[in-house]
């Protein structure tokens, strides 16, 4: 009965733990501006550059935002300069999205109808965040609501966003777009090490038992902080530069209102006393009130109205993401016969930490579910998986059993002198 409550508690805590985590991501950001395009953006044509003239697969109108890319016809994109983003680290955007029939092209497979976040630097160079497709359709999907927030890098001067009618067909809709620069609640870093380090009081708790040998405790926490940061590193939040919300949307706090310069007062002049002629002719009736003493008024100064500065204030400071650029470009180039070698020693090293400090291969499903977790977690967030990806989970598992089979090769070999030595002494 004892065993039972310790282990409802210890359920009931990692409930908890799941949940504070979940709360505390949705309340990560929060916002720092006001809306910095048209709230009908999506209605008008004239608001972006770029639109094809007298082209029936483009229009906007109530309904938002229609474009169209048909088999053999033209690519076109739309796009509009986002102001203001100096000192502005993190941006959202959030919009009602649909897609029907969306295939990529064949040879360039990030070709698809799309939107995407991207601009130049100082030089006017192309610069645009590591992931920066915002949207990036592929087959059919009804209307749901599209909730991203973008790291811009630190090199970004002038920020683009861009909806593309590219690939080889499909139609993308988009409506209610908002664009908004947030930035991280205070106490978000704070918390996440606290979390962080529950997490892996937690994980040594329940994997205690599993371990076999010396100094069982030491070597658990060890496990149990590389699990977490195997979890992290693959599955979720992975290292990126666009994050999603787990609900619908990020929980930032109410919409701020842009606040519109206000017109000047009109200069009232102090009245003048003079002698008053007879009326001898009815006059209109004013709505200035003049005091029976007009003496006793004191003249006031008038009232200088305060311009309301539309600059967003610099709340971050924007990071450099180069060691993300570099793992990207190692994942790119690192493949044998679309088999990515970086995926499968990934998980063979990942495999062989957890076995070694364990003690032995019977952990397996641990390392292994990351593997899984690892492409479908960021595939349902995105939407991005592709025919790619069955070749990375592949890869992924197969580094894990690699693993699996070393230490079981190693143990026999170590078992199989301590048996030959067991039967020297009989």
């Amino acid at each position: 009965m004892k065993y039972r409550v310790i282990l409802t508690n210890r359920y009931f805590l990692l409930t908890c733990l799941l949940l504070a985590t979940m709360f505390a991501w949705q309340l990560r950001f929060v916002r720092s501006s006001h809306q910095l395009i048209d709230d009908d953006a999506c209605e008008k044509l004239s608001f972006w550059q770029g639109a094809p003239k007298n082209s029936s697969d483009i229009s906007a109108g109530p309904e938002g935002l229609y474009l169209r890319k048909q088999i053999n016809g033209s690519w076109y994109s739309l796009s509009r300069n986002i102001d203001r983003m100096e000192g502005v680290r993190f941006l959202s955007l959030t919009m009602d999205a649909a897609w029907e029939q969306a295939e990529p092209d064949q040879k360039v497979l990030w070709s698809r109808p799309r939107l995407v976040v991207h601009g130049s630097d100082e030089k006017g160079q192309y610069c645009a965040p590591v992931d920066h497709g915002v949207i990036n359709a592929s087959g059919t999907r009804s209307w749901h609501v599209v909730s991203r927030v973008v790291d811009l890098p630190p090199q970004m001067k002038q920020v683009r966003l861009s909806i593309d009618a590219y690939g080889n067909q499909g139609v993308l809709r988009i409506n209610h777009l908002r664009v908004e620069a947030v930035h991280q609640r205070p106490w978000f870093v704070t918390v996440t090490i606290l979390l962080i380090a529950a997490w892996i009081a937690m994980l040594t708790v329940f994997l205690l038992p599993l371990v076999i040998g010396r100094a069982a405790a030491l070597r658990t926490v060890m496990m149990s902080a590389g699990l977490l940061l195997g979890a992290w590193q693959f599955v979720f939040p992975q290292g990126r530069t666009m994050f999603s919300p787990i609900a619908t949307n990020f929980w930032m706090g109410s919409e701020i209102m842009e606040e519109k310069n206000p017109p000047p007062a009109p200069v009232v002049a102090a009245p003048v006393v003079a002698a008053v002629p007879p009326i001898t002719q009815r006059q209109p009736r004013l709505r200035t009130i003049v005091p029976r003493n007009p003496a006793a008024v004191t003249p006031v100064a008038p009232t200088t109205i305060p311009v309301v500065l539309k600059e967003l204030p610099a709340v971050e400071a924007r990071e450099s993401p180069k060691w993300i650029e570099n793992l990207r470009s190692l994942d790119r180039r690192w493949n044998v016969n679309k088999w990515n070698l970086t995926h499968f020693t990934a998980f063979l090293g990942v495999g062989l930490y957890v076995f070694l400090l364990a003690g032995h291969n019977r952990i397996w499903p641990l390392p292994m579910s990351i593997a899984i977790l690892g492409e479908i977690i960021p595939n349902a967030l995105f939407d991005i998986w592709d025919s790619g990806d069955w070749f990375d989970v592949s890869a992924n598992m197969l580094g894990i059993l690699v693993a699996i089979a070393a230490i079981g090769l190693l143990r026999r070999k170590s078992r199989k002198p301590a048996e030959d030595l067991q039967g020297t002494a009989v």
